[in-house]
């Protein structure tokens, strides 16, 4: 007696007792008309005893090989068509989609229920051997990470190309590292798709530059929205003026945002801050925006925040989320940042949380899904395409009220006759280093909530240094600063903090410098850089951040050699962070100006006003922001 059973997503055939599985060529053979004995026995066809499966639809042997960047192939990344299927065939070709009931697959005969059959519907388009999407292979991993209907391999075989010209040369490209032009590839392609990606790359590998050339090569098909913390907007302005001058842009940001739509339609691309995204759904809702760029996506990691919430129901071809740290604390930090960039990939909040919590197995199940749409690299994959050093300036915005405090202390410092008190720039100096320095009333308060430099240092480079289990030095004059640098890293992370200033004897100074080689990991060392800018060999660190600016671009290059030098190993890192519109605009103006000219010596500030000083007293982040 022979008799077919389901059992869970099995198709077994049992005969006298005894369970067969058959292979899915034999099912498909019996069915066919041939004649398989098995026991003595003919088989009989499985349709005769389950008329449930029906084997008038379409059935298919798939396997899904992928081309896909892999961190042993340092920058190397295959950027056109990076997914195809092969050896799929078809009993009916005139059937669009896969079967409803059933699939072979590694000549298993699975049958699927009505809800898996609709889900794994949703992930082809087509099924000849050929390219299918990223939007598709998304949606592909999401269905093996539950079901393993198909088979999902590494294969050394190139893909056939898309046609190059689908993406446009951008004329920013010349300036891209090797790695940076395969992201840039890897990105047109998945936008190609209608999908969205996000870009983690570490911090100092170029986020900023290869999305204004994905930005730029976009353009066409329509503008784009792009929204970053406040004190990032200036960056990302003087980023496109420096690599894509051509781009139209506006900041719509502040008291004199535009309040017709229409009028931003004149761009290729909006910049505007989360806070006034969360609050301004009526004007920027109204596009139809082709891209939506995130810059520090983790912004939205909270789920269920207003500002979350609002952010990721706005219209988009394409979402795009830049973030070194998408995961941050929790593993619902994921679900909100992918549901911007690719909705409905990982369900609702709700089943999310009940299939994923904050444990090493959801991670690891959760990583095969995600990674098709996620492009990451470190700075030790792509090591041999970068320069012994990497110098980012970093232009920050002041919050309102460290601006109004800057604009009094500016005004204060002419008389009635328009005389300038010299001495005023050192106090603006100290200002922007931490306003507390200056105003007694600040002490009691958080300097990351009156600072957004200090904000800056901690969420935008430390908390990612930190990740990255690296070592950084710390430039400040400031011994305040210096102090509360200290205090706040100490209580944050745990970790070795001291400062090398003037008050450390001779002698000591070694034993500090070993003392922070030598521990694993993340430390910090903050110096004074009049004290620290020659004879120190600080080869452990590959981060350099100057936290404030030295008049003389000769005291800032011996700094950077300090990490820079005979012994390391690493690409380092070095960081210029500056207040725009300020006097520590003018600083870096007077830094840049005076290294072009390979001058190592600029004029000091005297009782003399010098022009320098009557421009940089020109300079209001106040006026600016209420303009």
């Amino acid at each position: 007696m022979s008799e077919w059973k389901i059992d869970g997503n099995l198709l077994s055939l049992e005969i006298d007792g005894k369970t067969f599985n058959l292979s899915g060529d034999e099912i498909l053979d019996i069915e066919d008309g041939k004649s398989v004995e098995i026991g003595g026995s003919l088989v009989p066809k499985v349709s005769s005893q389950l008329p449930q499966i029906d084997f008038g639809h379409a059935w298919v042997r798939s396997t899904i090989k992928a081309q896909i960047y892999v961190p042993q192939s340092k920058n190397e990344l295959i950027p056109w068509c990076q997914f195809k299927v092969v050896d799929s065939f078809f009993k009916s070709h005139d059937i669009p989609f896969l079967p409803s009931d059933y699939i072979v697959a590694d000549n298993l005969f699975l049958i699927l229920d009505p809800d898996q059959a609709a889900e794994l519907k949703t992930s082809f388009k087509s099924h000849a051997s050929g390219p299918i999407g990223y939007k598709q292979i998304a949606l592909i991993q999401k269905n093996l990470s539950s079901n393993e209907y198909i088979t999902f391999i590494e294969s050394d075989e190139r893909c056939e190309k898309r046609a190059p010209d689908s993406h446009a040369i951008s004329n920013v490209r010349s300036r891209l590292y090797p790695y940076q032009l395969a992201g840039v590839q890897w990105m047109g392609s998945v936008l190609d798709d209608d999908a969205g990606f996000v870009l983690a790359d570490e911090m100092g590998l170029g986020k900023t530059v290869q999305i204004i050339t994905v930005i730029d090569e976009q353009r066409e098909k329509g503008p784009s929205l792009l929204i970053a913390p406040n004190s990032l907007m200036e960056n990302w302005s003087r980023e496109i003026q420096r690599f894509a001058p051509w781009l139209s842009f506006t900041v719509d940001a502040g008291k004199t945002r535009e309040h017709n739509y229409r009028r931003l339609l004149d761009y290729s691309l909006v910049i505007t801050s989360y806070d006034v995204a969360r609050v301004d759904f009526m004007v920027l809702g109204s596009i139809d925006w082709n891209l939506i760029v995130l810059d520090e996506a983790q912004n939205i990691k909270n789920y269920g925040t207003h500002r979350s919430k609002e952010i990721r129901k706005y219209p988009k071809r394409s979402g795009i989320a830049v973030t070194g740290t998408p995961l941050e604390n929790h593993i619902t930090d994921i679900w909100s940042i992918y549901d911007f960039c690719f909705p409905g990939l990982l369900g609702d909040v709700k089943a999310f949380k009940s299939e994923f919590g904050d444990d090493f197995d959801s991670a690891e199940k959760l990583e095969r899904i995600i990674t098709p749409i996620m492009l990451r690299r470190r700075s030790k994959d792509v090591l041999k395409d970068l320069p012994d050093k990497v110098i980012t300036p970093i232009a920050l915005e002041m919050n309102p009220d460290e601006a109004e405090g800057y604009e009094r202390i500016r005004m204060e410092a002419m008389d009635e006759d328009g005389r300038v008190n010299p001495g005023i720039l050192t106090t603006l100096r100290m200002y922007c280093a931490l306003p507390e320095i200056v105003d007694n009333d600040l002490k009691s308060t958080s300097p990351a909530d009156t600072s957004a430099k200090f904000a800056y240092l901690f969420e935008g480079l430390l908390d990612k240094i930190y990740s990255q289990k690296e070592k950084v030095i710390i430039f400040t004059g400031w011994v305040q600063a210096q102090e509360k640098i200290q205090s706040n890293v100490r209580a944050r992370y745990g970790s070795f903090c001291d400062i090398l200033n003037g008050d450390v004897p001779i002698d000591e100074r070694q034993k500090m410098i070993d003392e922070f080689s030598e521990r694993i990991g993340f430390a910090v060392l903050i110096i004074n850089p009049t004290v620290g800018a020659t004879g120190l060999n600080i080869t452990a660190a590959n981060h350099v951040v100057f936290y404030t600016l030295d008049w003389n671009p000769a005291t800032e290059d011996q700094c950077i050699a300090r990490a820079a030098r005979i012994g390391q190993k690493k690409t380092v890192f070095v960081y210029r962070l500056f207040y725009s519109d300020t006097i520590e605009d003018e600083v870096n103006d007077c830094l840049e100006h005076k290294r072009k000219l390979q001058n190592a010596t600029v004029k000091g500030t005297t009782a003399d006003v010098s022009p320098d000083v009557q421009k940089a007293l020109g300079r209001s982040p106040f006026l600016r922001r209420r303009s």
